[in-house]
C-alpha cells in the first residue's frame, strides 16, 4: 500500500504529475522547429552546393541548355527528338568539391530512337555550357512513365495479341477486358542477352533496340501468362512469351 502523504504534500505531487507531461510536451515541440541540415551540411534554404541533389529549378535550366524543342513523333511513335532518359547531378570527385574548385555539373542522359544511340551530356549548371558529350549504343537505361506509356499502347493495338489477352482475362475474371486500364501492369526495359536462348529472330535486336517487357495481371494480381516485348524503335510487339 502507498504511504498517505500528507494534504499538502499531495497536492504539490499532483500538480507536478499534471504538469511534467505537458513540459515535455512543449520541448518535443521546440525539438521539431529546429533547423535541419542538409547532407553537404548546409542548412535548409541556403543554396544547393557541392553533392546536394540537383533543385527542380537546376534541372529545367540542364534541359533547357540541351534539349531542343519538342518536335513531332514518327510513324512508329517515338519521339522526333531524343527522349530524356534521366538528369543527375554529376558525381565529381569529393577532392574537387573540397578544394572549392568543382562547379556543379549535371549529366543529361537522353535516347536517340533514330539512331539507338545513348547521348550522354554533362552540362555546367551555373553557366549551362556542355562541359562533354558521348554517344553510346547497346547501353539502356530504364524506361520512362512515357515510354511505358508507348509500350502499353502498341499491346493494345495489336489485334491478335490483344485477342489473346482479352480471352485470358474473360476465363480469370469472367468480365470481359475493353482496356489496358483494367490491367495491373509491370513494365521494364528489356535486352535479348538476359535470355538468349528464348528470344525470336525480331526480339534478339533488344538492347540495340530499345525494347520494353510486360507483365500483365488482373486487379487482384493474376499473372495472365502472356508477357509481351515491344520494339519501343519498331513501335511493335515483337515477341510473345510464354504463349501457350
Amino acid at each position: 500500500m502507498l504511504p498517505i502523504l500528507p494534504k499538502m504534500k499531495r497536492g504539490k505531487t499532483l500538480v507536478a504529475l499534471l504538469v511534467t507531461p505537458v513540459l515535455l510536451c512543449l520541448l518535443a515541440l521546440r525539438y521539431d522547429v529546429l533547423p535541419t541540415f542538409s547532407s553537404s551540411l548546409t542548412m535548409v534554404g541556403d543554396g544547393p552546393t557541392g553533392y546536394d541533389p540537383l533543385t527542380a529549378q537546376e534541372v529545367n535550366g540542364v534541359l533547357a541548355a540541351v534539349q531542343p524543342a519538342q518536335g513531332t513523333t514518327s510513324v512508329s511513335g517515338a519521339p522526333s527528338q531524343p527522349e530524356v532518359l534521366l538528369v543527375e547531378r554529376h558525381d565529381a570527385k569529393q577532392a574537387a568539391h573540397t578544394q572549392g574548385s568543382q562547379p556543379r555539373q549535371a549529366d543529361l542522359y537522353a535516347y536517340d530512337y533514330a539512331t539507338d544511340t545513348l547521348i550522354h551530356t554533362t552540362v555546367n549548371v551555373q553557366s549551362g555550357a556542355v562541359v562533354a558529350t558521348e554517344a553510346l549504343q547497346d547501353v539502356q537505361l530504364p524506361l520512362t512513365a512515357n515510354e511505358e506509356q508507348r509500350a502499353l499502347g502498341f499491346i493494345q493495338s495489336d489485334g491478335a495479341l490483344w485477342s489473346t489477352l482479352a480471352e485470358r482475362y474473360q476465363q480469370i475474371t469472367g468480365t470481359p477486358l475493353r482496356a489496358v486500364t483494367q490491367l495491373e501492369k509491370k513494365v521494364a526495359v528489356f535486352q535479348a542477352d538476359v535470355m538468349p536462348d528464348r528470344v525470336n529472330a525480331a526480339a534478339a535486336h533488344c538492347g540495340r533496340h530499345r525494347c520494353a517487357q510486360v507483365l500483365l495481371f488482373t486487379t487482384d494480381k493474376t499473372l495472365l501468362e502472356i508477357m509481351p516485348i515491344v520494339d519501343l524503335s519498331l513501335g511493335q510487339v515483337v515477341q510473345v512469351l510464354n504463349q501457350e
